[in-house]
C-alpha cells in the first residue's frame, strides 16, 4: 500500500526538507524504465474536466475529437483519481508527488510547504528550460510555479491567447534544447464562457429564467435555497459541453503550433485534469464540497516518446504517479521520497505488482460562497480498492459504493457489506497515519491573491 511505504519515505524526507537538508532530496539511483528518453515534455492541464465528457472514455457526443486522437495514438487510463477536489492543492500533488496533506496545501488558500520540490525544479536542475502557462487561476500565489523559469498568467476568457504565449516562448528556445511546459486551461471551469460558435453548436435547451453560472447562484443551488427548473439544469450541461468541445480545440491548436514548430518529434505528452465536475444530484456546476466519481474520476492520457499507440489501461492510478512517470520518460531519476508509482510498467503491459488503491479528499475549510454563513459540513475523505469506494465523513458517516454495478454511486452498501468497510477504514487510517503533517505548518495567502480568488468566487474562512 502507498500509506505504509510513504512512512519510511515521504514524512522522512519531508522531515528534511523543513529543516533545509539536502540530504533527504537524493536521487535514486534506479534507472529509468522508459525505452527512450522524451527531449522534451509537455504537461496540459484542463481545469474541471470530468472524465466521462471524453470520447476514448465512453462519451458519445463527440466533443473531443482531439483528445480522443491522442488517447489513440497513445494510451489511456480509465480509472485515474485526483487526491483533491481543488486546483491549486490537485496541482501541487501532480508537481511534487505528494499527498495534499503532506505538500500543505488543502485548500486554495495555502502555499506549497517550504521545501517541497516540484518537477520544474527537477527538469530545470538537469538542463531543461520550463515554462508555465496557465489560464485565469493565480498558481504563483500558492508557490505552484515553482521551478519554472518562465511563467504567464491568462486573465481572459478564451485559450487562444494562452497558445500564443506559449509558441512565442517556444521560438525564443535554441534548437535542440530541452523543454519542460506546463500549459493550463481554466475551462470548463464555471461561470460558462464559451465561444459563441461552440454554444451555437452544443447548447439545444433553451433557459430564458433568472438564473445564471455564477458561483453565488451555484451555491445557492446545493444549499437547497434555489430550486432550478429542469431545463436550467440541462441549459447549464449542455452549456458544459460547449466549454469541453472547445476546450479540445484548443489544446488541438496547441499541438498543431508545437508540429509546425518541430517540438512533437521525441515529446512527451500528458494530458489530464485536476478534478471533474458535479453535473447531477442535487449540486451542479461545483466540485470542492462534492467527493463523487463526477469530481475525483479525471481524463490521463499520455503520448508520444515511448508511448504504444492504442493502449487502455484500466488499473486505479492516482495524479501523484505522474510525477516518476513524467521524470522517467525524461531519463531523469525518481527522488527516493516519491509517493506515486511509476506507470511505464502498466504504460509497456509488464506484469507488474499494482497498488489498486487510490486516496481522495475534499478541500479543509471549505464553505460556501457567502463568508459569513456557517457550515456545518465535515472534511470527506474516500478510499477507492478496485471496484470498491468508501466515502468517510467525520468520524461516523460512511459509505460504501460497488462502482462497478453502481458508477453513480447512488446504493449505499455499507450496512451489507461490513468486511468491506472495515478493510477499507483500516487502509484509510493506515493512510492518514503516513501523509498527515501538522497543520501549524500550513502557510496562508498573500492578502493580494486572496483578493483575486475571491473575484473568481472562491472563499476562505
Amino acid at each position: 500500500m502507498k500509506g505504509a511505504r510513504f512512512v519510511a519515505g515521504t514524512l522522512l524526507a519531508l522531515g528534511g526538507m523543513g529543516c533545509g537538508s539536502e540530504s533527504s532530496l537524493e536521487s535514486s539511483p534506479t534507472q529509468p524504465d522508459a525505452a527512450e528518453h522524451a527531449k522534451n515534455v509537455f504537461l496540459i492541464t484542463v481545469d474541471t474536466l470530468r472524465a466521462d465528457r471524453l470520447g476514448c472514455l465512453g462519451n458519445e457526443r463527440g466533443l473531443t475529437p482531439c483528445l480522443d486522437r491522442l488517447a489513440n495514438e497513445g494510451v489511456v487510463f480509465l480509472e485515474a483519481t485526483t487526491p483533491i477536489t481543488v486546483t491549486a492543492p490537485a496541482h501541487s500533488s501532480i508537481f511534487t508527488g505528494l499527498y495534499p496533506l503532506t505538500h500543505g496545501l488543502t485548500n486554495n488558500f495555502f502555499q506549497l510547504r517550504s521545501g517541497a520540490r516540484t518537477l520544474a525544479e527537477f527538469f530545470q536542475g538537469a538542463g531543461f528550460r520550463t515554462g508555465a502557462f496557465f489560464h485565469v487561476f493565480p498558481f504563483p500565489g500558492a508557490r505552484v510555479d515553482q521551478g519554472f523559469e518562465h511563467t504567464y498568467l491568462d486573465e481572459s476568457d478564451t485559450g487562444e491567447g494562452l497558445n500564443q504565449e506559449v509558441w512565442r516562448w517556444l521560438d525564443q528556445q535554441p534548437s535542440g534544447q530541452g523543454v519542460f511546459c506546463w500549459v493550463h486551461y481554466f475551462m470548463p471551469h464555471a461561470p460558462i464562457r464559451a465561444p459563441a460558435e461552440f454554444r451555437d453548436r452544443w447548447v439545444q435547451q433553451v433557459y430564458d429564467g433568472p438564473l445564471n453560472d455564477r458561483i453565488d447562484t451555484l451555491e445557492a443551488i446545493r444549499r437547497g435555497d434555489v430550486e432550478p427548473p429542469p431545463e436550467y439544469l440541462e441549459y447549464y450541461r449542455e452549456g458544459y459541453d460547449a466549454e469541453v468541445a472547445y476546450t479540445d480545440h484548443v489544446i488541438d491548436q496547441l499541438l498543431e503550433g508545437l508540429q509546425g514548430r518541430g517540438r512533437l518529434k521525441d515529446t512527451l505528452v500528458a494530458v489530464t485534469a485536476d478534478h471533474g465536475e458535479s453535473l447531477e444530484q442535487g449540486v451542479i456546476g461545483l466540485h470542492a464540497p462534492v467527493i463523487r466519481q463526477a469530481t475525483l474520476h479525471v481524463p490521463l492520457i499520455l503520448w508520444g516518446a515511448s508511448v504504444p499507440s492504442g493502449g487502455r489501461i484500466d488499473r486505479v492510478v492516482e495524479l501523484i504517479d505522474l510525477f516518476p512517470t513524467l521524470l522517467r520518460g525524461a531519463g531523469l531519476s525518481i527522488p527516493r521520497y516519491s509517493t506515486g508509482q511509476s506507470l511505464w510498467p502498466l504504460v509497456r503491459s509488464e506484469d507488474v505488482a499494482w497498488d489498486d488503491y487510490a486516496y481522495s479528499m475534499i478541500p479543509t475549510r471549505y464553505r460556501g460562497h457567502d463568508e459569513d454563513e456557517e457550515r456545518d459540513e465535515p472534511p470527506a475523505l474516500a478510499v477507492r480498492a478496485r471496484q470498491w469506494k468508501l466515502i468517510v465523513r467525520g468520524k461516523d458517516e460512511v459509505s460504501l459504493y460497488d462502482l462497478d454495478s453502481d458508477p453513480d454511486e447512488r446504493h449505499d452498501l455499507s450496512d451489507t457489506r461490513p468486511q468491506v468497510v472495515g478493510n477499507l477504514r483500516n487502509a484509510l487510517e493506515q493512510w492518514l497515519k503516513a501523509v498527515r503533517v501538522p497543520l501549524d505548518e500550513e502557510h496562508p495567502l498573500e492578502v493580494d491573491n486572496l483578493e483575486y480568488l475571491r473575484e473568481l468566487g472562491y472563499t476562505t474562512d
